[in-house]
């Protein structure tokens, strides 16, 4: 049996518990309908049921009618604080509205009681792959929408510019929606991560571009968190469910950047090692794997700018003895240095140390983020990358000229 969720639409309650619906005759979409506007890292070997577990991933879709449902099928094992997922629902461009699901398939309402005429719907997954041992906890899989039997699919206009951000718990929106002076004791839960007010998220909707993320909590790009032993980012950057190499790789044509941000270095740089050659022998590794990763990415994008991003978690005084910051910011100037010196457009980005309060985990809160994203977007405005106009910059309202 498959149970009818209400979740969203324009007058939907604030704390958005699902209710169940009474099953409706509505007009079944498949999710390899060409209207449909999928953005992210997406396994299609199944055209009729595409999966996929990154944060950031989106679906538009313009209809016309009163009524939009989407049938999406969790694969979480279980229900936790670190293992729900959660999406937002965006409708006709209002305020997100939060979408929790739930394991196994169901129907979810994403809009109702519209009012007649055209719509827009963005479907944007907030949560992330997996959680520490829980992996692919994440992935979700969709088998179709509905909308009113009489109703119609509308194109999708498509954005000039797309952009790609690579890295880690940050780019993931970790823990952004909590905030507290001192959260030591207050570690990642789902219902605070939300990749949608993630600064990548939010610099890309600024500069009306499209979306894609490839990050992953905890990894790093020869070092993970602590050391942990699984795989870095560079290691799963061509996979398409990070946690599931049997699934269809990723194929770097079907989604081609105009602009690459990478932040990769607060995992590597993470405590755990004895001060001394430990760490000249990490930083030296790091240089040189990043170095080479930049140049893999390159040959996918040869006609993309490369942003090279490190902060705002990072510092001299954290991991004591480590000098992380110092670390970094040494070998990724000596890496843009040379990069730029063969021909590439690459340009690095220090972002502002964060300061209290914080969110889960001492991560960046949403203000923060938010700050970021203007600080990315400036930057790429001054460096003339992108779209030209700084969409924070004020506009001055020309002045009439007077009437004779």
């Amino acid at each position: 049996m498959v149970w009818i969720l209400w979740v969203a639409a324009a007058c939907a309650p604030a704390s958005n518990q699902a209710s169940v619906l009474e099953k409706t005759d509505m007009k079944h979409i498949s999710p390899s309908d060409s209207h449909l506007q999928f953005v992210g890292r997406i396994d299609f070997s199944n055209p009729e049921a595409p999966s996929f577990s990154h944060p950031g991933v989106s679906v538009r879709i313009r209809f016309t009618g009163s009524r939009l449902h989407v049938l999406l099928e969790d694969s979480a094992h279980r229900q936790s604080p670190e293992t729900t997922n959660y999406f937002n629902v965006i409708v006709d461009n209002q305020k997100p509205i939060r979408m929790k699901t739930t394991p196994a398939e169901q129907t979810y309402v994403l809009a109702h009681n519209l009012s007649p005429g055209e719509h827009e719907v963005v479907l944007f997954k907030r949560s992330e792959s997996s959680h520490g041992d829980d992996l692919n906890v994440g992935k979700v899989t969709i088998h179709g929408f509905r909308i009113d039997a009489d109703a119609d699919l509308l194109q999708v206009p498509k954005k000039r510019w797309r952009m790609e951000f690579i890295g880690d718990s940050i780019t993931c929106g970790y823990g952004n929606e909590f905030s507290s002076p001192n959260p030591v004791n207050d570690h990642f839960t789902t219902l605070n991560s939300n990749a949608y007010m993630a600064w990548g998220a939010i610099a890309a909707r600024k500069l009306d571009a499209d979306y894609m993320s490839v990050a992953y909590s905890g990894r790093g790009v020869v070092r993970n968190y602590g050391g942990h032993d699984s795989p870095t980012i560079p290691d799963i950057y061509l996979q398409t469910l990070p946690d599931d190499p049997k699934a269809a790789p990723w194929q770097p044509a079907n989604y081609i950047p105009h602009i690459v941000v990478i932040n990769l270095g607060t995992n590597d740089f993470s405590e755990g090692l004895p001060p001394g050659p430990a760490i000249d022998d990490l930083q030296k590794r790091y240089g040189e794997r990043y170095q080479s990763f930049v140049m893999e990415l390159q040959g996918y994008y040869p006609q993309a700018t490369f942003v090279i991003a490190f902060g705002p978690m990072l510092s001299d005084s954290f991991p004591p003895e480590y000098q992380a910051l110092h670390r970094v910011r040494t070998e990724l100037t000596r890496m843009v240095n040379e990069l730029r010196s063969t021909g590439m457009e690459i340009h690095l980005l220090e972002l502002t140390p964060q300061q209290p309060p914080f969110g889960e985990d001492f991560h960046p809160t949403v203000a923060t983020h938010q700050r970021m994203a203007k600080k990315l977007v400036r930057f790429l405005s001054q460096h003339g990358i992108g779209p030209k106009k700084d969409p924070y910059k004020k506009q001055v309202p020309k002045k009439s000229r007077p009437s004779s």
